[in-house]
């Protein structure tokens, strides 16, 4: 009876915690400077799940698929529909969906995009990238707990280093760790920097 009751006590606060979470979500502000497109997903797919062959770095990812998609957007008619697995319980797994392009981000301070969370939990989302012919890992601070619904997230990237800026080869969107209760979807669109 008593481990029922602990049981019941800690399904209670897990609930309570994600709905807390999800009311106290306060969207970031939206640089009023000069931008830049990365990618607005109208030209196609370049993105992809790191899933089986990143296995060296950690454990199996929970990104399954990156497809281009016209269920939700927006601006234009496409954006990139991230789909993840459920990751279990007491886990580490993340799941990160990327896209390898030669940019050069000399002068910008932001990297912003429009996120949509469709599902009923709550999950993590991050930002990195990977520079010059190193592949040195540049990570945002910012770690949001993204509740159901539409976003405009806004990732500083000033503390990359202007060396690293100057070559990025690939950059990440990260669900870093935690947990995903079920099998879910979210999209991203409108991936832009600012200065």
């Amino acid at each position: 009876m008593i481990k029922k009751t602990y049981l019941l006590t800690a399904c209670i606060l897990a609930l309570v915690s994600a709905a807390v979470s999800a009311q106290s979500f306060v969207e970031p502000v939206v640089p009023k400077t000069e931008s830049k497109l990365i990618d607005n997903f109208e030209d196609g797919n370049y993105w992809l799940p790191a899933n089986s062959d990143w296995n060296q770095y950690g454990e199996p990812k929970v990104s399954i698929d990156a497809y281009v998609t016209t269920r939700w957007h927006s601006e234009g008619k496409y954006s990139l529909e991230c789909t993840m697995e459920k990751s279990g319980m007491n886990t580490t797994r993340s799941g990160i969906w990327y896209c390898d392009n030669n940019m050069d981000w000399t002068g910008y301070r932001y990297v912003v995009m429009d996120v949509y969370n469709p599902e009923n939990f709550v999950f993590t989302i991050q930002l990195a990238a990977q520079a010059t012919n190193n592949w040195n890992w540049c990570q945002s601070g910012e770690y949001y707990f993204l509740p159901h619904g539409v976003h405009t997230l806004t990732f500083d990237i000033s503390q990359f280093g202007e060396d690293n800026l100057k070559e990025i080869k690939r950059i990440l969107v990260m669900h870093n760790g935690g947990v995903t209760p079920a099998a879910g979807k979210f999209y991203i669109d409108n991936v832009r920097l600012y200065k």
